[in-house]
This record gives structure tokens, sequence and C-alpha cells, in this order.
């Protein structure tokens, strides 16, 4: 049902960005054609938490998957 769409996802607070990730990452596989990503806020530590998010979202095995 995502296929070729232009999905935004909305997001109250952005703790550590797991869960938007995930989620992004998901819509994406499922065929999405773009996902963005709207908060309100963030947390304190979300840079740090992105860094780390970030490796396990954009590793090898997600590139492959792709």
């Amino acid at each position: 049902m995502v296929e070729g769409k232009t999905i935004l996802l909305i997001d109250d607070v952005l703790t550590t960005g797991a869960t938007t990730g995930v989620a992004s990452s998901e819509l994406l596989s499922a065929g999405a054609k773009t996902v963005d990503v709207f908060t309100i806020a963030r947390s304190a530590n979300w840079h740090s938490a992105r860094a780390e998010i970030s490796k396990k979202l954009y590793s090898p095995r997600h590139e492959k998957a792709g």
C-alpha cells in the first residue's frame, strides 16, 4: 500500500531516533519512494544516539537489502 508513495512520519518527541529509523527502513523496504520525519522536540542525547543508530541502519547488510 506504500509502494511509490512519499510518507511523512510524525513524532512528538524524538528521543534516540530508533523508532523512526526502524519505521523508515521498513517503509522504504516496502516500496515507499521517500520517508520524511517531522518532530516537535528532541532529547538532549539525540546526537550521540543518532550516530549509533545510523551505523546500524546504513550497515553493509542493510545496503544489500535495499
